[in-house]
């Protein structure tokens, strides 16, 4: 005989109860059905399935919808105002006192460069959107092979101590050639007990040049929840001329937030990246706002730039 189970899905609660009633009636009944073969009226469920194992499906699905990601869209963009009268902001066609909006909102469900996230960086379930602000850049790349499902984010401001700073800078690492890496700058990034939230796919990177030849073996990141950019990333969706002044202007603004492309008050010129240069071996590449490009600088002998940690994050833990 064909029992029909009425589960009046009117809360979630009342939607589980009627499960379990079914189940405890399909066990201890004389004959066992299998879940697909019990079936009840869905009437008020909200759901599409009437049967017990297509329910229990889709309450599944509807609980990892209402979880939220660790980025969401911004709801809101950061602007500065052009106090500069050449070159920086000037020179990209702002007159003194206009508001720079930096960023995207975005279009649902697809991903460009620039568009504008707060992420839950440190965990607490808080987006803030003035302190976990960060910009999408590209899908993660070595320069030769991209990783579709992994997105690298930047962050809005430079950091000192793995805290938003706009005015203190470093050193990229205090040898005289850039074969070490970034050791004196990394020590900047937030580490994992700063940023409880994200990590990192791999914490030992193989640092290359901007043509892709290895330039440092097994590069550690341990116990950092970011990294440094790299020109790839950049490359892959600003497109890059090597020192073409505003090539960053139009789709790469927002590299240059809290930098002196505004203002002459903020003491930063930009960000180290971390690749090192393929003809000055003792150089590496760096965000430079007043000529609005991505150049390069001696990696020693004092020079210093401002520090930017790079997120990686799955795209199935970003709300867009």
């Amino acid at each position: 005989m064909k029992k029909t189970i009425k589960i009046v899905k009117n809360n979630i609660l009342g939607f589980i109860f009627g499960v379990i009633v079914a189940i405890i009636i399909s066990t201890y009944a004389t004959t066992q059905l299998a879940s697909s073969s019990v079936y009840y009226d869905n009437t008020n469920s909200g759901g599409s399935s009437n049967t017990v194992n297509g329910a229990i499906d889709e309450l599944y699905d509807m609980a990892n919808s209402y979880k939220r990601k660790k980025c969401e869209r911004a709801t809101l963009l950061h602007t500065e105002i052009c106090s500069q009268t050449s070159d920086y902001c000037a020179g990209d066609g702002y007159s003194l006192g206009d508001i720079i909006t930096y960023g995207n909102l975005g279009t649902s469900g697809t991903l460009a460069t620039g568009d504008a996230f707060d992420c839950d960086v440190n965990g607490d379930g808080v987006y803030d959107a003035t302190t976990e602000r960060f910009y999408y850049v590209s899908d993660m790349t070595n320069g030769i092979t991209v990783d579709s499902n992994t997105a690298v984010l930047i962050y809005y401001n430079n950091v000192s101590g793995g805290e938003p700073n706009n005015s203190t800078t470093y050193v990229y690492n205090t040898d005289s050639s850039g074969y070490l890496g970034p050791q004196t700058a990394v020590t900047q990034l937030p580490t994992t007990n700063q940023w409880t939230n994200v990590s990192l796919k791999s914490t030992t990177r193989d640092i290359t040049d901007e043509k892709g030849t290895l330039s440092v073996l097994g590069f550690s990141y341990k116990g950092y929840a970011a990294r440094l950019l790299t020109t790839q990333e950049i490359e892959l969706c600003c497109g890059l001329t090597v020192y073409t002044d505003g090539e960053l202007s139009n789709k790469c603004k927002y590299l240059m937030e809290n930098t002196k492309y505004s203002s002459d008050l903020l003491g930063i010129y930009g960000e180290w990246l971390e690749t090192t240069n393929s003809f000055y071996t003792d150089n590496a590449w760096y965000v430079h706002g007043r000529y609005r490009v991505v150049s390069y600088y001696p990696v020693a002998y004092g020079i210093t730039i401002g520090v930017r940690p790079a997120i990686e994050v799955s795209k199935f833990d970003i709300s867009y």
